[in-house]
Order: C-alpha cells, then sequence, then structure tokens
C-alpha cells in the first residue's frame, strides 16, 4: 500500500517527504565532500599535510683548516655520528642484546653519560636507524670535532673551539684569532618526521647550502711551532 492510499493524514505525509528530502540532501553532501576531499583537493591537503609534518633544521658550515706556512694541517674538523639516550631509565636486556651485535661489544644497562657509542660506522647508523624506529629509547647524533696534531706545544698555539647548535666557534689562540675566517655561512634543510619524530627516509631536502670557511694558513713552520712558546 501506498502512502498516497494510506490513512496517513496529508500534513504527516508533506513532513514526511520533506524530511526525507533533507535526509538525501544531506547524504549527497556528505558524498560530494568526500569527493572534494579524496579526488579534487587530494593534492593541495596532500601539501598542506606535509608542511605540517616537515621540519626545518640548520646545516652547520664546515670550519676551515689551519695550516702552517708549508701547508701541513694542524687543526681540521672531523664529522661522526654518536648513539644517545633519550631515556635515563635502564636499558631492557633485549635491546642489550640487538646493542651488542650492532656494536660488537655490550653497552652497560645504565650509566652517568647519556653517550653509549661515538664515531658509528655507516653500517651500524643504518642499521640502529631501524632499532630506533622500532621504539628504542635512542637517538643518533651528528658530531664534529676539531681535530689537532698531538704536540701539547701546538694544541697551546692552535687554542680551542666551542660547539653552539653543531657549529664550531673559536674560543681562543688561533682559533679565536682567525674565527671570523674559518667560520662558513650555516644552511638549512628541512625533513618530514612521523608522529614520534622520526625523520621519513628520502624527505630530506636542501634548502639552502653551507658555505664552509676558509682555511687559514700561519706564517710559522710547525718546526717552529714546536719550539718554546713565546
Amino acid at each position: 500500500m501506498s502512502l498516497s492510499q494510506s490513512g496517513m493524514p496529508s500534513g504527516i505525509r508533506r513532513r514526511f517527504w520533506i524530511l526525507l528530502a533533507l535526509i538525501l540532501c544531506g547524504w549527497g553532501v556528505l558524498i560530494f565532500r568526500a569527493y572534494s576531499i579524496a579526488v579534487l583537493h587530494q593534492a593541495e591537503y596532500t601539501r598542506q599535510g606535509e608542511s605540517s609534518a616537515r621540519l626545518r633544521y640548520p646545516l652547520p658550515a664546515p670550519r676551515g683548516r689551519i695550516l702552517d706556512r708549508d701547508g701541513v694541517p694542524l687543526a681540521w674538523s672531523e664529522r661522526s655520528f654518536s648513539l644517545v639516550r633519550t631515556d635515563p631509565a635502564p636499558l631492557s636486556n633485549e635491546l642489550l642484546q640487538e646493542l651488542e651485535v650492532v656494536l660488537e661489544c655490550r653497552p652497560p644497562a645504565a650509566a652517568p653519560s647519556p653517550c653509549i657509542a661515538s664515531r658509528l660506522k655507516p653500517g651500524q647508523v643504518l642499521v640502529l636507524d631501524q632499532v630506533i624506529r622500532g621504539g628504542a629509547p635512542l637517538k643518533i647524533v651528528p658530531i664534529v670535532e676539531r681535530m689537532t696534531l698531538a704536540d701539547p706545544q701546538i694544541q697551546a698555539a692552535i687554542g680551542t673551539v666551542v660547539e653552539r647548535q653543531g657549529e664550531l666557534f673559536g674560543a681562543s689562540g688561533i682559533e679565536l684569532q682567525f674565527d671570523h675566517v674559518l667560520r662558513g655561512t650555516p644552511g638549512s634543510f628541512t625533513v618530514i618526521v612521523d608522529r614520534d619524530r622520526n625523520w621519513i627516509p628520502a624527505s630530506w631536502k636542501l634548502e639552502q647550502a653551507a658555505i664552509p670557511g676558509e682555511d687559514v694558513t700561519i706564517p710559522r713552520s710547525l718546526a717552529e711551532l714546536k719550539g718554546p712558546i713565546q
């Protein structure tokens, strides 16, 4: 029996059809909205989502070398990677066993220093990255070390540097005297991170290249530097 043939009053039938029309319109709006998100504006929303998850980081400039007048390197920089803890709690036995395989030695479950291992090999970095992505309370950090010849008098003349946000600054000696020449111009890069702030592979993008610092040649030879410091 149709609604027109039933005993339903005309006023109720009218409200029924109005309500049905509103429901159909609502479903139509939802379907169009879903289509708009999935098809029409997919690229825009993807770009917005990537922008919100893409972070910018500084790219330190390589510091120049210090050479004697004959071109012998007296001070230079070396980059490496270290494995550090992100949680002071002792590491689990299962994680310690994994690290023992990768690092070829068993680290202590708890230690006063957050650094677990330094000067990681490229293969170790790749394996440890997967361990970290599995939820391990660890982090791989880049380290820049300023190296000098192993001679106390040369080291005293060269001086020292301090690290600030991955960049080296002269603190004393020749390092401080020629800091404006040795220190380059930092650049920047961006990378997409997941909800745990881990970098997404292949998302690294160079934004601005770093300009390396210049080498400094001092007017003294290695032999003269080894002599008495005036």
